[in-house]
């Protein structure tokens, strides 16, 4: 029978901490991390002395939480690139200034959905491939994806930037021109689906040792070539 017991150890957390996690929706997994980050920094204690920060290996966060060394590598990586974990030197420590919290925000719901819109701009393609001889393959080529209008494609950028927004850069600058073309210019050439899943993963990655630091569209766009190289080093490359 389980009895848990202050004599047995306990640690404080700030009343006004608890207030601000209470109002977040951390995922699960995360929250776990957090609690083993805690007990392996501020539940230490020797004489007077206590943690605010410590080296702790995967294989610890793995034994504490149940959950796989892997999957702790990437829980870790997703809490720092949202600052509620912090690095200091080779150690972890959790950041109370929630001020500097990036965790998610309402998105503005779309005027139109994707779908008949990505629908819509294949079919243009389509209309365009049917042709064999070699001169309108070519023809088709340089026209299977026409220019872009923002106006149209308004959301669907919108959307590219709010996964900068939400995750590692709450000061970036929606009406920037030369992002908003290159998020334009990257919907165009990868698809809308495509370049949204590498913003995504480019902010995943952004907090770990030799990622490419991309915080905007028009870094996305600069350099997708170094994200999927890194990305194939990862996918490719052995456990780190």
């Amino acid at each position: 029978m389980a009895n848990p017991s202050l004599k047995k150890g306990f640690f404080s957390i700030a009343t006004e901490l608890a207030q601000q996690l209470a109002k977040h929706n951390i995922p699960g997994e995360e929250m776990r991390i957090i609690w083993a980050v805690w007990l392996k920094t501020w539940a230490w204690k020797k004489g007077t002395r206590r943690k605010d920060s410590d080296w702790i290996s995967y294989s610890q966060l793995e034994e504490i939480t149940n959950i796989k060394r892997s999957n702790c590598a990437t829980l870790v990586k997703s809490l720092l690139s949202k600052s509620i974990l912090l690095r200091d030197g080779n150690a972890l420590k959790f950041n109370q200034n929630y001020d500097l919290w990036v965790l998610s925000k309402r998105i503005t719901p779309l005027s139109k959905s994707i779908t008949p819109v990505m629908q819509k701009h294949n079919s243009r393609v389509l209309s365009k491939s049917i042709h064999t001889k070699e001169n309108t393959v070519k023809e088709t080529i340089t026209k299977e994806f026409p220019p872009l209008k923002t106006a149209e494609y308004q959301d669907e950028v919108n959307l590219i930037f709010n996964a900068f927004y939400e995750t590692i850069n709450p000061q970036i600058a929606f009406a920037r021109k030369d992002s908003r073309d290159a998020a334009l210019w990257l919907i165009n050439k990868y698809g809308f689906e495509n370049t949204l899943k590498a913003a995504k993963y480019a902010c995943l990655i952004f907090a770990e040792n030799y990622a490419p630091q991309i915080k905007t569209p028009a870094e996305l766009k600069d350099k997708w070539a170094n994200l999927v190289k890194f990305k194939n080093q990862q996918d490719n490359g052995p456990e780190r």
